[in-house]
């Protein structure tokens, strides 16, 4: 960890109650097959998961990457995957909810939604509700299938609160330690566990908010960019896509608080 030095089938009759019969016990068959089904899958993905494990993560020769490894392990993870039945229930209410963000140690239990600006959430509430926390909410120029290479995501902090006054408790080394694998995104697809790798506090610059990238050569750049300006970070290893968490800080007029994560 380091720490920035820097100033700031023949024919038959059927009745009602026959034809409901027959309706349920299809029903019941298919339930029975959908459930061995679903067992035989996740019982094959278990068996995988542990002969992955079993085998480790095999060190790359030089010149490879450890990605394809790491993406097949989350793949297998993942084709078990039921996402939480709050964000399911939340979608069934307003279909911006894309996603759910768990922090159990930083307290954070909170719906991502996302519209066409980012204005609406400022002071919108999950359920569509005029509200002065407003939202957690994902840029409204990322993919909401969280694909992207830099994926934002905004919610307010306060003098006195705030659904983001929990990312303070990482602005020192202690917090930045403890808390570095406590964020966990839960899209209606997988769960993305993240690390977080950098934390700033600097001005609010357009700048931090970029979405389209050239390559990986440029988004690489651009993202080693952002951590090596930071007061806080770590070794990250390879990663594909980073993750900031914006909101605000009182450090100096309009400043901000980024934390950067990438997935774990």
């Amino acid at each position: 960890m380091k720490r920035k030095s820097r100033p700031h089938g023949g024919l038959k009759t059927y009745s009602k109650n026959s034809e409901k019969s027959a309706q349920a016990e299809r029903s019941q068959g298919n339930f029975a097959f959908l459930s061995e089904h679903k067992l035989l899958t996740v019982f094959t993905v278990l068996l995988l998961v542990l002969a992955l494990a079993a085998a480790g993560t095999p060190k790359p020769q030089d010149g490879e990457s450890a990605l394809p490894v790491l993406e097949a392990r989350q793949v297998a993870i993942n084709l078990a995957y039921d996402p939480p039945e709050k964000l399911t229930s939340l979608q069934g209410v307003n279909p911006e909810a894309v996603a759910w963000l768990s922090a159990p140690l930083l307290g954070l239990d909170e719906p991502l939604m996302q519209a066409g600006d980012n204005e609406k959430y400022l002071e919108t509430g999950p359920e569509g509700e005029r509200s002065r926390d407003g939202s957690l909410f994902l840029d409204f120029e990322c993919e909401s299938d969280f694909s992207g290479r830099h994926l934002i995501i905004y919610g307010h902090s306060f003098r006195n609160g705030g659904k983001f006054a929990p990312l303070s408790s990482l602005a020192n080394e202690d917090g930045f330690r403890n808390f570095s694998r406590d964020i966990t995104i839960y899209t209606p697809e997988r769960a993305i566990p993240l690390l977080i790798v950098g934390l700033d506090t600097a001005p609010a610059e357009s700048s931090r908010r970029r979405t389209v990238f050239f390559s990986s050569e440029d988004f690489l750049s651009y993202a080693e960019g952002l951590l090596a300006s930071c007061d806080l970070v770590r070794e990250s290893g390879e990663y594909k896509r980073l993750y900031s968490f914006i909101t605000c800080n009182y450090e100096d007029e309009d400043f901000r608080l980024y934390v950067y994560a990438v997935e774990a």
